[in-house]
């Protein structure tokens, strides 16, 4: 995936949000119904800080995008970071520009 892409399923927040609810069940082993937006990685989904290094590698590889761990601690809410996220694969995506097909590229 290149960089900025959303995975093929992620096209809206909301996209966004269910991978990154699969990506906290996977990394943190919590069921993805107890996660919310007004969640909080040290708080109610109590996140040590091997999970949330097992999470960033994961939103990074998922979403094509650098994403330090500080960035989960300041942005805390699950709506949050994954609003950030959004914003961040989207303005990596409208920098990146138009993808052309290889015959055209110079």
């Amino acid at each position: 995936m290149s960089v900025g892409q959303l995975p093929p399923q992620a096209t809206t927040l909301g996209d966004v949000k269910r991978e990154l609810r699969r990506l906290i069940e996977e990394n943190a082993g919590l069921p993805g119904d107890v996660i919310h937006d007004d969640s909080t990685v040290d708080g109610d989904l109590a996140m040590d800080s091997m999970s949330l290094l097992s999470l960033q590698v994961a939103v990074e590889e998922s979403f094509g995008i650098t994403f330090a761990p500080e960035d989960l601690e300041t942005c805390s809410r699950f709506e949050a970071i994954a609003a950030l996220i959004f914003e961040r694969v989207t303005a990596a995506a409208a920098s990146a520009g138009p993808s052309r097909p290889a015959a055209q590229r110079s």
